[in-house]
């Protein structure tokens, strides 16, 4: 079968729009998908400053919750040595 010109031009038009269709449908998409990743890198990036504020604020909490404890361990242990320091006196008192 013999094309003419004008049909072997109608099909080369035909061919390259469907390139020029597909290679549109194809940029289409990854630039859909670029602002979608532009959106899950910007969510990220203030996920990660909130998360670094917030674990500032924890350390701080932290260490001022260990000095609290310090102070209160150190507390206990006089009163515990004040406790046996009285019994040790009681005894003594009961043997004279």
């Amino acid at each position: 079968m013999k094309l003419s010109k004008t049909s072997k031009w109608i099909l080369t038009i035909g061919i390259l729009a469907l390139l020029v269709v597909t290679a549109g449908v194809m940029y289409g998409r990854q630039m859909a998908e670029r602002s979608q990743l532009n959106s899950d890198i910007a969510q990220a990036n203030q996920d990660f400053f909130t998360n670094k504020a917030q674990r500032a604020d924890l350390e701080t909490r932290r260490s001022q919750a260990q000095s609290q404890l310090s102070n209160l361990e150190s507390e206990f242990h006089k009163s515990t040595q004040s406790i046996e320091i009285e019994e040790a006196l009681f005894d003594v008192a009961d043997d004279a």
